[in-house]
């Protein structure tokens, strides 16, 4: 299904792809994760074409908000927002990143970011939703390793 599209250069948009690639079968399900297809794409509508594609028959969309994109989803896993949960940033001054360059000052800078309250309603970390759902697909502590998630911050 080709490459991701940040950092990319522009030219990476307009190469070809094969869909599906030969020998592999058609989407059917998709987990969404964070992030809006509506509000950082062009052609809008071609995303809502393709939530409402007879041959997309289960989504899944695992966010801190309601926005367009949640709308399509069958199921919605709600994920608590940065404030509800302790986790590791990367602060750095205004630039950006490309294919070929990196701008900023050079003051990037890793913090921990220790949670404000406890997750509201019944919102969760990101990590705890796939925790989870690796446990009920059998493959929990391949998946943690036997970490929790403060472990894993202390360890990065």
């Amino acid at each position: 299904m080709g490459e991701g599209f940040c950092g990319n250069s522009i030219k990476q948009q307009f190469i070809p792809y094969t869909y599906p690639e030969p020998g592999s079968p058609e989407v059917r399900m998709m987990y969404r994760y964070g992030g809006s297809y509506f509000g950082t794409m062009t052609d809008t509508n071609r995303w809502v074409k393709m939530y409402q594609s007879p041959k997309l028959e289960f989504v899944v969309n695992q966010e801190i908000w309601w926005h367009g994109e949640t709308g399509f989803a069958d199921i919605i896993l709600p994920a608590c927002t940065n404030l509800e949960q302790s986790d590791i940033s990367q602060w750095g001054n205004c630039g950006g990143y490309g294919a070929d360059f990196q701008t900023g000052c050079n003051h990037q800078v890793v913090v921990y970011q220790k949670k404000c309250i406890e997750p509201l309603w019944e919102s969760r970390p990101d990590y705890d939703i796939f925790v989870e759902l690796a446990g009920r697909l059998g493959f929990r502590e391949e998946y943690t390793e036997g970490n929790s998630w403060e472990d894993w911050i202390k360890k990065v």
